[in-house]
């Protein structure tokens, strides 16, 4: 799931393949080592017991508005909010 935020995050998508991405640290690699290195910050989601996510954002976007502390993620559960909107 890591990989494939920064994927999306980049653009790219899975045009490229997700055994390139290497998300260990601060700093991606993309590609062979010592080809394309970015700053992007990923983050997991908590989605509960046998789900898995995150999201990705990369350093172009980390700067607006993030704060000294980087990309700050904030879940919320909607579930009351969709069987609201399903019992209409």
């Amino acid at each position: 799931m890591r990989k494939e935020a920064v994927l999306k995050a980049l653009r790219v998508g899975l045009r490229t393949d997700p055994a390139l991405v290497d998300v260990r640290g601060d700093v991606v690699h993309v590609g062979a080592p010592g080809s394309l290195s970015v700053r992007a910050q990923v983050r997991d989601l908590q989605l509960g017991p046998g789900l898995s996510g995150a999201v990705a954002v990369s350093s172009s976007d980390v700067a607006v508005g993030a704060g000294e502390g980087g990309l700050v993620v904030v879940q919320h559960d909607g579930a009351d909010l969709l069987a609201t909107l399903a019992g209409r």
